[in-house]
């Protein structure tokens, strides 16, 4: 009877013993290969903006990136920040979804929340950027080109715990846009400064 019962005992702990393990495993890998898609998912973002031409010059309305949630999970972004060399930057608005092939718009409630993180659900995507307007009117000195940009993710592990990751991107073609603006815009203040001269 007592060796029923010490049997019992052994079999019930190795049992939830090897049932927390498989779960830690699994949880282990599961989050190493999300981490590894969504750093890819991030390091792919594509360069967008709006450009008119107004006298004979190139003014951009917009510029930005293009952020694609292609997983089967939601991914919610907490921040992109376009970074100097000098390590100051701009950190980038939430300007709305973008339509593409096999994705699809991101709903006013995906993204309406207190602290600005923007929900990406399942295979939708998103534009950050700056809005033309609003830069030009916001710097009265010439501004560095940017070279980096830091983007704060979050995703559920297979446990549902919050995961937090901070991805960095130093392709050139996607600050192509965003750098643009900012060349724009100094162009237009040193020509402003030479007219007051």
């Amino acid at each position: 009877m007592a060796n029923n019962i010490f049997l019992s005992i052994v079999t019930g702990v190795a049992t939830t013993a090897s049932t927390a393990v498989l779960l830690f495993l699994i949880n282990l890998v599961r989050n190493f290969w999300l981490e590894r898609k969504i750093k890819s998912i991030i390091t792919q973002t594509e360069p967008t903006g709006t450009i008119t031409f107004k006298n004979n010059k190139t003014v951009y309305d917009f510029a930005g990136l293009v952020i694609r949630n292609k997983l089967g999970i939601p991914l919610t972004v907490r921040s992109v920040l376009a970074e100097t060399e000098e390590r100051s930057g701009s950190v980038l608005s939430y300007l709305g979804p973008t339509f593409g092939k096999d994705m699809y718009p991101v709903r006013q409630s995906d993204y309406d929340n207190p602290f600005g993180f923007v929900t990406l659900p399942p295979f939708t995507n998103g534009r950050w950027g700056m809005d033309g307007n609003s830069y030009h009117h916001s710097h009265r000195v010439p501004q560095k080109l940017f070279h980096s940009l830091k983007v704060s993710v979050q995703y559920l592990s297979f446990l549902k715990n919050p995961k937090i990751m901070e991805i960095t991107v130093t392709k050139e073609s996607v600050f192509r846009d965003i750098n643009g603006l900012v060349e724009e815009a100094n162009n237009a203040l040193r020509l402003q400064n030479a007219s007051e001269k």
